[in-house]
C-alpha cells in the first residue's frame, strides 16, 4: 500500500508497468542469447527459462519496438498477434544460436508452453467462471500448448503423440541417463474455478483422441 501511495504523491518514481514488462522480456532474451553463445564453458548445465510472452500486456510490435498503448484495446487478436510474431522471431533466433555448433555439442532442448490463451468468456468473468461449463473449443484453447523436443545423440526415443508435460522429464531422464522414472498416465483436469480449485473434472477425452500408451 505504501509504495502505491508514494507513487501517487510523487514521492516514489516507478517504471510504468508496460515499460517494465517490456524491459524484463528484453533482458531475458539478451541473457539466454549470451548463455547460448558462450561455447567456452563446456560444463554440463541445466538452463531453465520462463518467458511470460506472449502473455499480456501487449507491449511488443512485430519488429520488437515498444508499444506504449494498445492501438485498439478491444482487438485482442491483433495485439496478441503482433507480440506473438516478435516472440516467434526471438525463439527462432535463439534456437539457431543453440544449434550453431557441431552436432555432438548440441544441447537437449525442450520448448514447452505452460498453458494456452484464456477464452473470451473467462476474461469477461474471471472470478466466477465455472470451467465445468466450458465448451470443447474453450477447453482446447486453454489446454493446447506448444510442446517441442530436440533430443540429439539418441537413436530412438520414447516420444509419442499424446505425451503431456507430466512425462516430459521422466522420458528425457530415462532416455539419456537410464533413470527409473516410469511414465505417469497422461490425464488432464480442470477445476470448477478460482474458489473451487480442488473440485476437479477429468477432461482428457475432450482433448486427446489419440490414447496414451500404458506406462511400462
Amino acid at each position: 500500500v505504501l509504495p502505491a501511495v508514494g507513487r501517487r504523491l510523487g514521492l516514489i518514481k516507478a517504471t510504468p508497468e508496460r515499460q517494465r514488462y517490456y524491459d524484463i522480456a528484453r533482458f531475458q532474451w539478451a541473457t539466454v542469447q549470451k548463455l547460448a553463445a558462450d561455447t567456452d564453458d563446456t560444463r554440463p548445465k541445466l538452463v531453465f527459462c520462463h518467458f511470460l510472452l506472449p502473455h499480456p500486456p501487449y507491449v511488443f510490435a512485430a519488429d520488437g519496438s515498444f508499444v506504449a498503448e494498445d492501438k485498439n484495446p478491444r482487438d485482442v487478436a491483433a495485439n496478441y498477434g503482433r507480440q506473438l510474431l516478435y516472440t516467434n522471431a526471438q525463439i527462432k533466433a535463439f534456437m539457431t544460436t543453440l544449434l550453431a555448433v557441431p552436432e555432438a555439442q548440441r544441447p537437449i532442448i525442450l520448448l514447452q508452453a505452460d498453458e494456452g490463451p484464456y477464452p473470451a468468456r473467462y476474461n469477461a468473468n474471471t472470478l466466477t467462471f465455472d470451467w465445468s461449463t466450458a465448451t470443447d473449443a474453450e477447453i482446447r484453447m486453454k489446454y493446447g500448448i506448444l510442446d517441442a523436443y530436440y533430443l540429439p545423440g539418441v537413436t530412438t526415443t520414447g516420444l509419442y503423440p499424446s505425451i503431456t508435460p507430466v512425462n516430459s522429464w521422466r522420458l528425457i531422464l530415462g532416455d539419456y541417463f537410464g533413470t527409473d522414472t516410469p511414465l505417469l498416465p497422461d490425464r488432464m483436469y480442470t477445476s470448477r474455478g478460482k474458489f473451487r480449485p480442488y473440485d476437479m473434472t477429468d477432461v482428457t477425452s475432450r482433448l486427446t483422441p489419440i490414447p496414451s500408451p500404458a506406462p511400462p
